[in-house]
């Protein structure tokens, strides 16, 4: 019989953990969640070869399922995956490159690791970044290691650029590389439901980055958000959008079939390759999507 179980909201409210405390067992479930990126701004290119963009992150309720628990043997670490199969060529999910960051400072038992993959990857939805932050947070909290936000943003830094986005896992204004963030009041969209098709198409982050010019913006996003959602159509884009749309130009029929559904407004998200829209009614796909990735759910900001 389960002792105790408590559930512990982290700021979002799909993106909830719970702990599970037996007798001589004790796990921790977490629930990884998808972003998507309302406007995309490449502004400029510096000498490293890395981009400054502008861009808003918003947390969505897609997420994957991670548990983890201590594991009895002389192996650091089992880990299994479920769901959605995970193409990883270098055969390092960054979960368990999160564990070896965190191993590096301290003394760690043994543990048991549980990916069940929702969020596609390889789709511009920060899937993979989530479950590496949430990892961080897990140990974290099972293993009762005590650290401070600035520990773990450094963490989630070495991470990657977007994984820190997770410790706000609230509207954020985005900028520099990716690692400036500054929270952000998106009360405008609470109301409206998100449509999210992602088609059976991988698109490489490098080469989309290669494909654009960088620009600056007269107006930065943080002020065009601020315009009410039916100028967005006109007001806010996505630099990737031209160039992704010409190479794979499913993307722009699916962003295009969006607005024929009664889209408020619709984009790609990060690279791709999903595309959402914001919609007044929970949308009917019918056949329109038909052997993609589909999933609807309710903003809540």
């Amino acid at each position: 019989m389960v002792a105790t179980l408590e559930i512990d909201w982290t700021g979002y409210d799909s993106c909830h953990e719970i702990c599970i405390f037996k007798k001589n067992w004790y796990a921790m479930i977490l629930f990884p969640n998808a972003k998507i990126n309302l406007g995309l701004y490449i502004t400029a290119r510096r000498a490293n070869g890395y981009h400054d963009i502008q861009s808003i992150f918003l947390p969505i309720g897609l997420s994957d399922i991670l548990e983890v628990v201590p594991a009895a043997g002389h192996q650091h670490r089992n880990f299994t995956t479920t769901g959605i199969p995970i193409e990883d060529k270098t055969g390092k999910n960054l979960v368990l490159t999160a564990l070896e960051h965190v191993r590096q400072d301290y003394d760690l038992p043994a543990v048991g690791i549980h990916l069940h993959k929702n969020i596609p990857p390889g789709s511009g939805l920060g899937g993979g970044s989530a479950d590496a932050a949430f990892m961080v947070f897990a140990l974290d909290r099972l293993f009762k290691l005590g650290m401070d936000e600035k520990k773990k943003r450094i963490y989630l830094g070495n991470l990657g650029s977007d994984c820190t986005f997770f410790l706000e896992n609230s509207p954020c204004f985005v900028s520099g590389t990716g690692d400036q963030l500054a929270p952000l009041s998106l009360k405008s969209i609470s109301h409206y439901w998100i449509g999210l098709v992602v088609p059976g198409v991988h698109i490489s982050t490098k080469l989309a980055y290669s494909m654009v010019q960088p620009h600056s913006r007269k107006k930065a996003l943080n002020e065009t958000i601020c315009a009410p959602v039916s100028t967005w159509k006109q007001t806010i884009s996505n630099d990737f959008e031209i160039p992704v749309f010409k190479k794979y130009p499913i993307l722009k029929d699916i962003k295009s079939l969006m607005y024929k559904q009664g889209a408020v407004y619709a984009s790609l998200s990060g690279s791709g390759s999903s595309v959402y829209g914001f919609f007044q009614d929970p949308p009917v796909w019918n056949t329109a999507f038909q052997g993609m990735f589909v999933w609807t759910g309710r903003m809540a900001y």
